[in-house]
Parts: structure tokens; sequence; C-alpha cells
């Protein structure tokens, strides 16, 4: 005698059920992330109103701090660089690449 295992039968009231469920919890996300988003957009204007309160740049970053601070530094660089070029190279100075003749 073999035992056959019936597949449960859906009730249709719990397929509406379940179908219910599932729209609430799109709703609940779809409403999770609304709020996340104004809470993104409030923090921002706040943001925007502290710095423009503080005098800072109201205008918005062409480019990242690091970006803008690594640019400088190369600028200073090259000055130094300009500066070593346009001094009168000395005889004491073993990296010049001119020869004395004797």
């Amino acid at each position: 005698m073999e035992l056959k295992m019936e597949e449960p039968r859906l009730d249709p009231r719990d397929h509406e059920r379940a179908a219910r469920d599932q729209w609430a919890e799109r709703e609940r996300e779809m409403e999770r992330r609304e709020r996340t988003r104004s809470e993104r957009e409030w923090d921002r204007d706040k943001v925007k109103e502290y710095e423009s309160k503080e005098g800072a740049k109201a205008r918005s970053r062409s480019r990242s701090r690091s970006r803008d601070r690594r640019r400088k530094e190369r600028a200073k660089s090259k000055e130094k660089r300009n500066e070593k070029k346009g001094a009168a190279p000395s005889s004491a100075c073993p990296s010049s690449r001119q020869f004395h003749v004797v």
C-alpha cells in the first residue's frame, strides 16, 4: 500500500490575502524610500543654510576637496621648480648639469 502526499489546495481567500500582503509590503517600502529621500533633502537644505549663514561659499563645489588640495599642491611644487630654474646655478650644486671649463 503506497501513500501519496497530496498538495495542499489553496483557498482562493489565501491567494487574495497573499496578494494584499504583497501589495501592502510594496507600499510600505515606497513610503520608506520617500521618507528617506525627504530626510536627505532636508539635511542637504540645512547644510546649505548653515554654510550661507557662516559666510562659506554658497556655490556648489566643482571638484572634491581632495582633488582641489592636490591641484594646489601641484601648483606650489611647480612654482618651486621654476624658482630653482630661475636662480643662478652655483658651482657647489652637484645636481647642476652645467660643466665648467678650467
